[in-house]
């Protein structure tokens, strides 16, 4: 049966679970038989700095790393790293992003640009975009710590990969007395329009 390749870029700072959200989706496509490869940049190792996370899935891939130009689908989880990224979608790709601006290390915080300007970089990159308010998200699951799997819920309604292994995969890498409400958040993220 041939598999459909897709290119999923992940972008933040660190302590947002990037990099948990981008190994949930290597483990649900690597379940479903894909061919997955994936690799993480992080930039300063520590809870603010940049984090970068490839995943690629299809019948048969041979790079990690998504060429330029290539990006199916970009999960920003701050606003300056995902207008830094949106250079690299693909014609007709998408954007989903959380409309929150955290300031990384690596940034002059003087020189940041606003809200609008980067939402603006982002729009203009791709036409396909859909942004998630941080606020009404986090009113809504009364914890941002939980976000990546809201965002997560979210990208899983682009696939027809059964829920089940989408949960059960949860489930493996989330510690027991957290996984009821990282569950509840994918679960509500499955449901925004």
């Amino acid at each position: 049966m041939s598999k459909k390749s897709v290119n999923i870029l992940f972008a933040g700072v660190g302590g947002q679970g990037v990099l948990l959200a981008s190994e949930i989706v290597a483990r649900v496509f690597l379940k479903s038989g894909y061919d997955v490869k994936t690799s993480a940049l992080h930039g300063i190792a520590q809870r603010g700095g940049t984090i970068l996370s490839h995943v690629r899935g299809g019948e048969k891939i041979y790079s990690p790393l998504i060429p330029h130009g290539a990006v199916d689908i970009i999960i920003g989880m701050e606003l300056s790293e995902t207008a830094r990224q949106a250079w690299k979608i693909k014609k007709g790709g998408c954007i989903l992003y959380i409309d929150r601006q955290i300031p990384s290390n690596r940034q002059n915080k003087t020189a940041r640009y606003s809200a609008k300007s980067l939402k603006n970089i982002i729009r203009e990159k791709s036409p396909k975009f859909m942004e998630i308010s941080y606020a009404e998200s986090v009113n809504l699951l009364k914890n941002e710590k939980i976000l990546n799997l809201f965002i997560l819920g979210r990208l899983s309604n682009y696939f027809t990969l059964p829920q089940r292994k989408w949960i059960e995969t949860i489930e493996q890498l989330i510690p027991f007395h957290m996984k009821e409400r990282n569950i509840f958040a994918f679960e509500a993220g499955q449901k925004i329009s």
